[in-house]
């Protein structure tokens, strides 16, 4: 705490995207909004002949590139820290690599937030590497992730369950103390979820953006126009797909990326078999974009072209509104907020790996 309060300073370190267009990403260094001392860092990832590399790759895809781009950002950090950071925190499997190479470099403290483990979120992923190699590079990733977990001197976890999981379910950490990779390696002592290096820290979210949608006097009624037109306007266009006939139906919602994990497509495959649900709510979906050809994520190409054939098998035009991912947090929480007020429902679905079926989870709004 002491530390915090002496005016630290916090580089946020993430990759340069010389070709980002509509973004940010090409800029070198950007100070974070409403903040005295914190900035984001950005380091490009270097070709094999030390040329920048201009475009974004896909997270699956990037572990050739990391020991270089470690080297590059300790140099960077030297520079602009004018001395040695107190910590390196990373964060998801590549940050958390980053952050062992970069706390062995400099020799400093290093943390690890997952956020999410690979291994857990694809069945069998670990006997089943071989043939899942080349499209998810897991053996990169497992070996990446033991090497963060066991070199951290500190690991934050959102849950309990992260951590150890539950009596009928291993967690995502805990499923990493022993499996095989077959041909490739074992692990007999992977990770001690015992160790009391693990540390829970729920993430929490901005009052100031996402309050309940009965604060009326607080409500952003300047966003509400635009907010209209995104949810209820008849029209295609490269914002959204599908238009909602019916308006006085609530609306069961769901924001999250587009992949298999967050499994929007079983939500849309779920809401279009069930014809009594479809005669009685509409149907929202918040995520990804609209096209294969806009997307360089395999994954995510995948999924589109799901959402786009279920939308005609099921005909579900009139009755869901397919909106491309939002980065506006602001009007995201007026939006969830113009949701509640049609007695909506949010949804998060995910795939049950025992079963293969779909297990939904629904928040009243």
């Amino acid at each position: 705490e002491e530390a915090f309060d002496s005016c630290s300073n916090i580089l946020q370190l993430t990759r340069l995207i010389p070709d980002a267009k509509g973004t940010k990403c090409n800029v070198e260094l950007e100070p974070v909004e409403h903040t005295k001392h914190s900035s984001i860092l950005r380091v490009p990832f270097k070709t094999d002949d030390g040329k920048d590399l201009r475009q974004w790759v896909s997270r699956f895809d990037i572990y050739p590139y990391l020991e270089r781009y470690a080297q590059d950002s300790s140099v960077k950090i030297l520079d602009i820290l004018e001395g040695k950071p107190d910590m390196v925190i990373g964060n998801y499997t590549d940050g958390n690599l980053v952050a062992s190479l970069l706390s062995s470099k400099l020799g400093v403290t290093q943390g690890t937030i997952a956020h999410a483990l690979e291994k857990t979120k694809y069945d069998d992923s670990d006997v089943k590497w071989r043939e899942m190699d080349h499209k998810y590079h897991f053996s990169c990733q497992f070996t990446a992730d033991m090497i963060a977990m066991n070199t951290s001197d500190f690991i934050i976890a959102s849950t309990y369950q992260e951590i150890a999981g539950s009596k009928d379910k291993p967690g995502q950490y805990e499923s990493h103390y022993a499996f095989t990779m077959p041909g490739l390696c074992r692990y007999a002592t992977g990770v001690n979820v015992f160790d009391p290096k693990f540390n829970i820290a729920a993430p929490g979210a901005d009052q100031s953006v996402y309050f309940p949608f009965t604060q009326k006097q607080a409500r952003l009624t300047d966003l509400h126009p635009q907010i209209e037109e995104l949810l209820y306007s008849k029209e295609d266009n490269d914002e959204h797909l599908g238009y909602l006939g019916d308006r006085s139906k609530p609306i069961i919602f769901s924001m999250a990326r587009l992949d298999k994990v967050k499994n929007i497509t079983g939500l849309v495959e779920w809401y279009g078999e069930n014809r009594k649900l479809r005669d009685l709510v509409n149907l929202v979906i918040v995520g990804g974009l609209l096209e294969p050809s806009q997307s360089n994520d395999r994954e995510e190409i995948e999924e589109i072209n799901k959402m786009h054939s279920l939308m005609d098998k099921y005909q579900l035009k009139g009755q869901i509104r397919w909106i491309k991912a939002q980065t506006e947090r602001v009007r995201n929480g007026e939006l969830y907020r113009c949701i509640a007020d049609t007695r909506g429902a949010f949804v998060q679905v995910k795939k049950n790996s025992n079963t293969v079926k779909h297990e939904t989870q629904a928040l009243t709004m």
